[in-house]
């Protein structure tokens, strides 16, 4: 490629409105790639029920980074793609696509990229729903099958995953880590720490995500029990299909805003998040980024995201996890300073600018594979 010449890359954003993690990794990653030189960036993205919101988030995007958008859902955009082949939007001359990892178009001869997040529901089958294994099935059997797809995953554990559950080649696979979304680097008002405090005064433990089996929640309710004399345990997050019976002391609060989020981590004696498998983690960073002490699991990407700050232990032993919380307190001023102090450093690793740059580093070696 003529280094005079910008790449010309497009990305499915089609994961923003719906407000997850992968969302926030999509949308964080275009602010970042809108800032590099020498990227002529493209955002397509399609949805029938959040149309409006994703138009709206299209719209505030930086100038220089154009914008495509499909009133469509996503079934139907697949079906469209196997008739018809190639994408409508991407008639337009680019370089690389950057797909979306819930749905791969047919671009049999362009060079493409797409990120992985993790492997849970090969791992954990028994913990995914049905139609989430049977459609990572499928789209690992098309990142087998194509040599011309690049795969980012977003941990070295993920990439091991990657490598040891397929037959996706080594030198295909990319570690580039994400990083801290901006929508978490929020400084709730003192109004609202205070109205917290009023709505919890116990000290509580709190959990941060999908209440999905996979989570591990019925272990760190077993593990409460044992310590809910002294705490209560606020469960935060958007409401999955696990199933487990609400206790005294425990507040089920749903999906929470941002602010709110914020003002949780602030005022939680600690997140407990022993999950069964995570490939990222992004709780362990927001609780980071707000000062709250972190016990977490010494598994998966977990032990490799958190590292020295955190507590870890066996996630699928109750009593090591309560131990683990009637210690996180036992600590002087002196020791509660340096986690502080480690905390920031864990968070100075992972930023969103290196994640740019290196996703950026991708493109580029999947165009000069191609000759572009």
């Amino acid at each position: 490629m003529n280094d005079n010449q910008p790449l010309k890359v497009m990305i499915d954003v089609s994961a923003v409105p719906y407000g997850r993690g992968v969302s926030r990794y999509t949308s964080n990653l275009v602010l970042n790639l809108a800032e590099l030189r020498n990227l002529e960036l493209t955002a397509f993205g399609y949805s029938q029920g959040q149309y409006r919101q994703l138009k709206r988030w299209l719209g505030e995007l930086p100038a220089n980074v154009k914008t495509k958008a499909w009133p469509i859902s996503v079934s139907m955009t697949e079906r469209l793609w196997r008739t018809v082949g190639r994408p409508r939007p991407v008639n337009a001359q680019i370089d690389v696509f950057h797909a979306w990892e819930w749905q791969l178009p047919p671009l049999k001869n362009l060079p493409m990229v797409v990120t992985v997040h993790d492997l849970a529901y090969k791992l954990f089958p028994e913990t995914a729903h049905p139609s989430v294994v049977s459609h990572y099935d499928r789209l690992l059997e098309e990142l087998e099958k194509n040599q011309h797809i690049r795969v980012i995953a977003v941990s070295q554990t993920t990439k091991q995953d990657i490598l040891k559950l397929t037959r996706i080649e080594e030198s295909r696979v990319h570690v580039v880590y994400e990083s801290l979304p901006v929508e978490s680097e929020i400084v709730p008002s003192d109004e609202l720490l205070t109205m917290t405090q009023i709505e919890f005064p116990k000290p509580f433990l709190l959990f941060v995500g999908t209440t999905e089996p996979r989570k591990n929640l019925t272990t760190i309710i077993s593990a409460w029990e044992s310590v809910k004399d002294d705490f209560d345990l606020v469960i935060a997050g958007s409401i999955g299909w696990d199933e487990f019976r609400v206790k005294p002391g425990m507040h089920v609060l749903g999906y929470v805003p941002d602010e709110k989020l914020a003002a949780l981590y602030r005022t939680a004696q600690a997140l407990v998040y022993p999950s069964l498998y995570e490939g990222f983690g992004l709780p362990i960073l927001e609780a980071y980024f707000h000062g709250c002490p972190v016990i977490t699991s010494n598994t998966s990407s977990m032990s490799e995201i958190a590292g020295q700050p955190a507590r870890l232990v066996d996630p699928t032993n109750p009593a090591e996890i309560a131990e683990a919380i009637l210690s996180i307190e036992d600590v002087d001023t002196k020791a509660r300073q340096k986690r502080q102090q480690d905390m920031r450093q864990v968070l100075e690793q992972f930023r969103w600018d290196d994640t740019a740059k290196q996703t950026m580093a991708v493109y580029q070696m999947s165009a000069d594979e191609s000759g572009v």
